[in-house]
């Protein structure tokens, strides 16, 4: 019986090793993807493309089916700047406050997630979000006011957690700056 003992706790040892080395491993490939995201945000000053550039390395970072990049400020109204995995039809589509977890993250001003988007959405039929299982929202901004959302979506079954929202919050920083940018960069 002892020396089952030992080996249940060897095994169980080793598996903890196993999972941390793949923890340890999901992390470091994170991290480098942020790198590489961030030194590919800042190669266009021109928003349409920086917005499209956003979403589709937001996509590659967590794995996802499709984001939108909504740029404005809630008094003169968001729309969707920046697409990807989404039909084209959908640039320029306004943002309600209080619609789909964007909407929501607009009018409490701070980053969301579910997994059950379809529960807490209220979408038009027309929408492109109506196969949305799971999804992540983050505001994003400078000088202390919102210019946009950031909302990455899946289609697929997958669980989002609270490490996905960090990621995602980490990388909308970085693509708040480069927007910063192109923004001052437009206005000279």
């Amino acid at each position: 019986a002892q020396l089952g003992e030992v080996f249940v706790n060897a095994a169980s040892a080793a598996l903890d090793r196993h999972r941390t080395a793949i923890t340890h491993e999901a992390r470091l490939a994170r991290q480098l993807a942020l790198t590489r995201a961030a030194k590919t945000l800042n190669e266009s000053l021109e928003l349409e493309p920086l917005l499209n550039r956003i979403c589709e390395e937001a996509i590659g970072l967590l794995d996802a089916d499709n984001a939108a990049a909504y740029h404005g400020t809630p008094a003169s109204g968001l729309v969707v700047g920046g697409i990807a995995g989404l039909p084209p039809e959908f640039l320029g589509w306004p943002l309600q406050p209080g619609t789909g977890l964007a909407g929501q993250v607009v009018e409490k001003g701070r980053p969301m997630l579910t997994n059950d988007y379809q529960s807490v959405a209220t979408l038009p039929p027309d929408s492109p979000f109506k196969r949305v299982q799971s999804a992540l929202a983050v505001p994003f901004g400078w000088d202390g006011e919102l210019h946009g959302v950031l909302s990455v979506g899946w289609e697929r079954a997958h669980t989002v957690g609270t490490e996905d929202l960090a990621v995602l919050e980490t990388f909308t920083e970085l693509a708040g700056v480069a927007c910063r940018n192109a923004s001052a960069h437009a206005y000279l």
